[in-house]
């Protein structure tokens, strides 16, 4: 109205028509706004994640990792699988400094290092020893940093067992089945199984020329997992087996409660696949 000299119904309807906007014509399409490609050098893990899985795996050696190797040591987690996944003990960061975007260090923590197919670091996660004091039990690097590979390939210098691919609810456990023998993949964090993840399972499983078998968690999340990568994986042509867990018991917990655990779970996954076995998946109380 001040810059055209006009009333304030002529202002308006001069600037419709520069927004093209005619009565009793619909509006023009909205351009797409177009988004930058995301640059390659984003997909692959930043050199300061690997600095910081070096780091921590030196510290464990020392005295300020001796609480975080006692803590391992307890859940049954042995010094050759600790040297062979690089697995190591951040002090928190009163007393490492680290750079912007790795885990936070709100207290003392067992990082666990995540690898691909061929054994390539990926990733890192550090789990809190006391998760009541930090607020949360893991801590994860960036986006930014490192994208997030929803599986890890636990690392092993086992004699490899006669058996199917164990899929497990985090690293903990993939690794307490790795350390024996078994070849065992971590699902990491708490989303659910999708398309993509049953897909790169059923390919490292066919690489391997093995079947699948869910060894998930006694509660309502890990009963969900297995439901839900079930009829995923049944697309790639593939019944997975669903190990039942003694007492409620999550893998971990069973290989400290049973002696005798690994022959146990090996007498599972050697049993014919029946109807019984498979439709385990559907009401497991795992």
């Amino acid at each position: 109205m001040a810059v055209t000299n006009r009333d304030r119904s002529d202002a308006v309807d001069w600037l419709a028509q520069k927004a093209g906007m005619v009565p009793d014509r619909p509006l023009p399409p909205i351009t797409p706004k177009l988004m930058p490609a995301r640059p390659e050098a984003a997909l692959v893990m930043d050199p300061l994640v690997e600095r910081y899985v070096h780091a921590c795996a030196r510290i464990i050696d020392k005295t300020g990792g001796r609480e975080v190797r006692t803590w391992l040591h307890d859940r049954g987690i042995s010094d050759d699988t600790i040297r062979a996944n690089l697995i190591g003990a951040d002090p928190g960061r009163s007393t490492m400094r680290r750079g912007r975007g790795l885990p936070y260090g709100t207290a003392v923590a067992a990082t666990f290092p995540v690898f691909d197919p061929a054994g390539n670091l990926t990733y890192v996660q550090a789990r809190y020893l006391d998760p009541g004091a930090a607020g949360r039990k893991y801590d994860n690097p960036s986006a930014a940093l490192a994208p997030h590979p929803r599986l890890g390939y636990a690392v092993s210098s086992a004699q490899p067992r006669e058996a199917p691919l164990l899929v497990c609810e985090g690293m903990p456990d993939a690794l307490i089945a790795a350390q024996v023998g078994f070849q065992a993949v971590g699902l990491l964090g708490a989303h659910t199984p999708d398309e993509a993840v049953a897909a790169r399972l059923a390919n490292y499983a066919a690489n391997l020329g093995v079947g699948i078998a869910l060894v998930c968690d006694p509660d309502p999340a890990g009963r969900r997992v297995a439901e839900t990568l079930r009829p995923l994986l049944a697309e790639h042509d593939i019944t997975p087996i669903a190990v039942e867990m003694p007492d409620g018991l999550d893998l971990n917990a069973w290989a400290i409660s049973d002696p005798d655990w690994a022959r146990n779970l090996s007498a599972q996954l050697t049993e014919p696949i029946t109807t019984t076995v498979v439709d385990r998946c559907a009401d497991i109380e795992m």
